[in-house]
């Protein structure tokens, strides 16, 4: 349930389900202290499940910085930058355009050349960089969505620059390997019980 409540906050991306986790979380603590196991096994269980918790809110965290929605976190400041810049683009074409029908007696070639340019250069460069931003956003997005539904832990982010987007895929690495040393340490564990639990059979039976 745990590990459900996880994937639906990945791909859903909605805060219910990380209530929903920690109230099952917090079960999952009770009835590990309530249960009549080994000592030693329920300590490191509880580690374990606490250093899960931690890399889940962890996680969030970097979900919300990058935003739940379209209209949140760095998501929803690149689409304001990018309406801002539409807005901008649009008073500056429109500038551009009433300068030429001013001066267009005395220079109109020159005016309308010049103002062409100025409109095709400045927007090429604003597409150029609203690209990159939204490619690196989506690359970072679709990779977590993938690593979600494949449950691929080994998935790594590709970090450039130093940047808030940069900061994001060096975190999401960083959990990521957390999150399989956690999950490595889990099988270990869980497997070191069941061999002590066929010993313990086995030497019960011989008895």
């Amino acid at each position: 349930m745990l590990r459900r409540h996880e994937k639906d906050f990945m791909l859903r991306r909605d805060i219910k389900y990380v209530d929903k986790f920690n109230s099952r979380i917090e079960i999952m603590r009770n009835k590990l202290m309530e249960s009549d196991g080994d000592n030693g096994f329920r300590q490191k269980a509880d580690v374990a499940l606490n250093n899960y918790h931690q890399q889940f809110l962890d996680l969030v965290d970097g979900e919300k910085k990058f935003g739940l929605t379209s209209s949140q976190g760095i998501t929803g400041e690149m689409r304001e930058n990018i309406h801002q810049v539409e807005v901008l683009l649009k008073s500056f074409k429109q500038f551009a355009i009433e300068n030429i029908e001013q001066h267009i007696s005395e220079k109109k070639l020159i005016d309308i050349i010049v103002g062409a340019c100025l409109i095709i250069i400045i927007k090429q460069a604003l597409v150029i960089i609203a690209n990159g931003i939204s490619r690196r956003v989506t690359d970072l997005s679709t990779l977590m969505t993938i690593a979600a539904s494949s449950k691929n832990l080994s998935l790594r982010a590709i970090v450039s620059g130093q940047d808030e987007i940069s900061d994001m895929a060096q975190t999401y690495n960083v959990m990521m390997s957390e999150f399989e040393a956690l999950m490595s340490e889990v099988k270990i564990s869980s497997l070191a019980s069941v061999s002590y639990t066929h010993l313990r059979a086995h030497e019960t039976g011989r008895n």
